[in-house]
């Protein structure tokens, strides 16, 4: 998208008024290079406490468990594409003069949060 904007210049906000995340269909994305940090500073259970039983939940072998470390796994992906993505994607619509539309559903995210910044979303 920078691209984009970058060679319409002053038309953004203009010729160009709008664009739009389509629906999430890349699957499972759960790591990146500071996703240790993110999970250790946003996770109830304590670093200390995660073990090599965890692993199982951190590869996604296991789908359902009441693993309060599955949970907060999942509470961070969540979090982050929420602010990362779909956050910083509304961030720059707004700094350029866009409308930002998305069609927040089948991700490893929260519907409702993820369209929450959005000026139109989509289903």
């Amino acid at each position: 998208m920078q691209k984009v904007l970058d060679d319409i210049g002053p038309l953004a906000g203009k010729a160009l008024d709008s664009s739009l995340i389509d629906s999430y269909e890349v699957g499972g994305q759960d790591w990146t290079a500071n996703f240790r940090e993110e999970f250790q500073k946003r996770a109830r259970l304590r670093p200390a406490a995660i073990s090599g039983r965890h692993l199982p939940a951190a590869s996604w072998t296991i789908r359902r468990s009441p693993s309060r470390f599955l949970w907060d796994m999942r509470r961070t992906i969540a979090d982050l594409f929420a602010e990362n993505y779909f956050g910083h994607f509304a961030e720059l619509c707004r700094q350029h003069g866009l409308l930002n539309a998305v069609e927040p559903y089948t991700g490893p995210f929260e519907s409702l949060q993820c369209g929450a910044p959005a000026d139109v979303v989509m289903g």
